[in-house]
């Protein structure tokens, strides 16, 4: 997920500082615009693969072999339940060997591990075109410079602080108006 995600910033950060610099604010803003609506994207489709995998992940991993190990079927979804929902000092653990009840925990590790590995490879969709297009595009070392465009608003004029060690500087510091 890290270089999906740092891809397209990265790709948004390059893109944005192409444009005209009076259009810059705008050209940020839309980045990150961008950036919010791409992180909801993100959250929503990892969150259904989560929970639409695991469940299927659970069964097959902490169900069938906590069936296969003898515990009652009655007795598997409150196990699960406990298990997932970290109540480790639900009685219905406290009834199962603890053989089987570490049976269920490696089960329950392999289903998380199994439904994350289809989560982050989803990211792949984002990660390689977002790497192949910052590798393949423009340098923008000269555009990398101290220099600052600024506009000042006619008859406002920027003048020294009084006395520096007084903290930020307010507007009515730093700008005499006509």
């Amino acid at each position: 997920m890290g270089l999906a995600y740092t891809g397209l910033v990265v790709g948004f950060t390059s893109a944005i500082q192409f444009v005209p610099h009076g259009y810059l604010a705008t050209s940020t803003s839309y980045a990150n615009w961008l950036r919010v609506i791409g992180s909801a994207a993100g959250i929503l489709s990892y969150s259904l693969i989560l929970d639409n995998r695991l469940q299927g992940f659970i069964l097959k991993d902490v169900a069938v072999p906590l069936a296969e190990a003898g515990v009652d079927p009655t007795l598997i979804p409150e196990v699960i339940q406990a298990l997932t929902s970290g109540a480790t000092t639900s009685p219905v653990l406290a009834s199962i060997p603890l053989t089987t009840l570490g049976l269920a925990v490696a089960g329950l590790k392999s289903a998380f591990a199994s439904t994350f590995k289809i989560a982050y490879y989803s990211t792949i969709a984002f990660g390689v075109p977002s790497m192949l297009l910052i590798a393949l595009s423009k340098n923008f070392d000269h555009e990398m410079t101290p220099d600052v465009d600024v506009t000042l608003v006619e008859g406002f004029h920027i003048r020294p602080r009084p006395n520096a060690s007084r903290g930020p500087i307010s507007q009515q510091q730093s700008f005499n108006g006509t």
